[in-house]
């Protein structure tokens, strides 16, 4: 069984981390600090953010003239509302008691949207580096 595990973990590159994310955040909710929640948890935000910022804006710049608004959405779109989502879940955790419904929604908000920004910025990778093509519109 661990040998088909760690086989489905080296398939794709993001698979390990966003284990840990998942391991990580529940972690922080048995912990129940809003500060240590708040500080860890922020950190993950921003270090995931960066990383999909710096993937979707070098993709737009490398393909910005010969790609139309809707490929350009379809770059941005997913992770920003992941980032939104993710600050959602953060803000509803550290707001409220813990072990109630919004904290719980709030942890599951924020695993859920974290890994969502990973498989998001890991998914702008492959296409950073596949050679780009005209895409014709009618």
């Amino acid at each position: 069984m661990t040998d088909a595990l760690a086989r489905w973990l080296s398939e794709k590159n993001y698979r390990g981390i966003a284990i840990n994310f998942i391991m990580l955040t529940a972690v922080l909710a048995v912990a129940e600090s809003a500060g240590l929640f708040r500080a860890v948890g922020g950190a993950a935000i921003g270090i995931t953010c960066i990383y999909f910022l710096f993937r979707a804006a070098s993709l737009t710049v490398r393909s910005s003239s010969i790609t139309n608004l809707y490929q350009i959405a379809l770059i941005w779109i997913p992770g920003v509302l992941a980032i939104c989502l993710a600050l959602t879940g953060l803000y509803l955790v550290t707001s409220t008691e813990p072990m109630t419904l919004a904290y719980l929604l709030g942890v599951i908000l924020f695993g859920c949207e974290l890994v969502m920004l990973t498989i998001a910025a890991a998914d702008l990778e492959g296409v950073v580096n596949a050679p780009i093509t005209p895409v014709e519109t009618a």
